[in-house]
């Protein structure tokens, strides 16, 4: 997290040994691919957050779950990172 507040950064993205994406350091993370709504399942490691609960029981984004690659993050339309505290909030990726 030092390291992606040092570059102003406000999160820093979590990936499974073999490279599946979790979730952000303090907060849960939504993918758009293909005009759709995607987050990582719980079963690859994700926390149960209010907020991805909230995003993922709302119609008007259609979300679900699915195991997310670092290819899927790198083609992704849209990123979203979201907690109770700061709601959904659109991100771009730094490297």
């Amino acid at each position: 997290m030092r390291a992606a507040e040092a570059v102003g950064a406000f999160d820093s993205l979590f990936f499974t040994a073999d490279g599946r994406l979790v979730e952000g350091g303090r907060s849960n993370v939504f993918l758009q691919l293909d005009g759709r709504w995607w987050t990582p399942p719980l079963a690859d490691g994700a926390l149960p957050g209010v907020m991805r609960g909230l995003l993922l029981e709302d119609p008007a984004w259609a979300a679900a779950e699915r195991p997310l690659t670092r290819a899927d993050l790198a083609r992704a339309e849209a990123v979203v990172v979201c907690n109770a505290l700061r709601g959904a909030v659109p991100a771009r990726l730094a490297t």
